[in-house]
């Protein structure tokens, strides 16, 4: 809102006074404080055809190695920069592109590269300079493949992003600090897929989300 905090009033004037003049909305992000993104590139799906062939079509453009087009009811939902855009009819997409507000010169290299292509292919600079992508892997996260903290504790990951899983596999340990002669909680994937993120920080509380996994569409 416009009279609520200092987050409050920038994000209505964003959202009232700037997506209103925009014809493309793109978010560079680095990952929060908690989670160790893979680099991927996210969309909402559009509230119709037509807005749904524009995300795709930023996306394909874009070209990130991974897209997922998400209703957002993993987390963010409507809070989200791009599902703002959204809703004022403006095509947006949003990326992760480092791990706990770093950033990578891989993820460097994915920004650079598309928006070099996004302002080439749209007129906004047509004579730039642009690499040839690869065609952008359009995947999804898979509820079965969130784990969350069963407990607080020191939490100890055995995977990394982007590593393939199974069913099965053990994805890492928490250790209780309440009780520190007790065996360590097992964690284990539910579901085959490719880690999407996991926890950042070793210190976690119960319900902290500690790994995600997404799947080819």
């Amino acid at each position: 809102t416009a009279d609520g905090g200092p987050t409050a009033m920038i994000a209505h004037y964003v959202a009232t006074e700037l997506f209103p003049l925009a014809d493309l909305v793109i978010d560079l992000h680095s990952g929060g404080s908690s989670l160790d993104y893979f680099t991927v590139t996210l969309a909402h799906p559009g509230r119709d055809d037509g807005e749904a062939q524009a995300v795709r079509r930023l996306l394909d453009v874009f070209a990130a190695p991974y897209s997922i087009i998400t209703d957002g009811s993993g987390g963010g939902a409507k809070s989200t920069l791009y599902a703002a855009a959204e809703q004022c009819g403006v095509p947006a997409i949003s990326t992760e592109l480092g791990s706990g507000a770093t950033l990578s010169r891989h993820g460097l290299a994915i920004a650079q590269d598309g928006l070099a292509r996004v302002l080439r292919e749209y007129g906004i600079a047509p004579d730039l300079e642009t690499l040839r992508p690869e065609r952008t892997q359009f995947v999804k996260f898979i509820r079965e493949g969130a784990i969350y903290a069963p407990c607080q504790g020191l939490f100890e990951p055995h995977v990394v992003t982007g590593e393939q899983v199974e069913a099965g596999q053990v994805a890492g340990l928490v250790h209780r600090l309440e009780d520190v002669g007790s065996d360590p909680v097992e964690l284990r994937f539910k579901a085959n897929g490719t880690v999407a993120y996991r926890r950042f920080p070793t210190l976690t509380a119960t319900g902290d989300a500690l790994f995600g996994l997404m799947i080819v569409q």
